[in-house]
């Protein structure tokens, strides 16, 4: 199993992974997230959060499965959580 972790504020996002849920290895830290507001971009931009996996460059018959997705935001509307087990 493999973990992936994402914490985002107004300013920065952290990217985290691990094969146990209490042990997080940096992947990414303070990523710049000025990008993803609509003041720098000049318009809604549409973020989205999800998991994605490719193998790109090379092309490649392997799967990825994913099993568990769960969100922890401010906001209650948004607040959701997808178990497929």
């Amino acid at each position: 199993k493999l973990y992936l972790k994402i914490e985002i504020d107004s300013v920065f996002i952290n990217f985290y992974y691990s094969h146990y849920t209490d042990n997080w290895i940096e992947l990414e830290n303070e990523a710049d997230a000025k990008y993803l507001s609509t003041e720098v971009a000049g318009g809604f931009v549409g973020t989205t959060l999800g998991m994605y996996a490719s193998s790109y460059p090379v092309e490649s018959g392997n799967t990825a499965s994913f099993h568990w997705f769960e969100y922890k935001g401010s906001d209650s509307t948004f607040e959701f959580e997808i178990n497929s087990e």
